[in-house]
């Protein structure tokens, strides 16, 4: 949980850098499309560099082998969130040696399982 508020928190702030190092080489990311795979530093720094929307962590749940977190969208410093300024999305994350190595977004939060560990923002 400790590497996905650290990762929200720079991107919230525009730290795209500091972001992109929460990310580890290989990493396998899942939007509205397919999979694929960032195989470069410099990959990952360009995926960060598009991603147009800020986040505030809402809250997370751990299930199975991923961390399934709420996020709002907001304004981020260099970029404009627009229309999708307030929308919930749920980020799935896989975390491995202090970094995400798996990352996948949806738009509507998920089900929780049936006895979830909860995390609030602070935990």
């Amino acid at each position: 949980m400790r590497v996905i508020r650290a990762w929200v928190g720079a991107l919230q702030r525009g730290e795209l850098g500091r972001a992109a190092r929460y990310f580890a080489v290989p990493i396998t990311i899942a939007g509205a499309g397919p999979a694929y795979t960032l195989r470069s530093r410099r990959e990952v720094v360009r995926f960060h560099a598009s991603v147009s929307c800020g986040a505030e962590l809402l809250g997370a749940v751990a299930q199975d082998r991923y961390t399934i977190a709420r996020l709002r969208l907001t304004e981020r410093p260099g970029a404009r969130c627009g229309a999708q300024t307030g929308t919930t999305v749920s980020n799935w994350f896989r975390v491995r040696r202090g970094r995400i190595v798996e990352w996948r977004s949806t738009v509507a939060a998920p089900t929780a399982p049936a006895r979830p560990r909860i995390f609030g923002p602070s935990a």
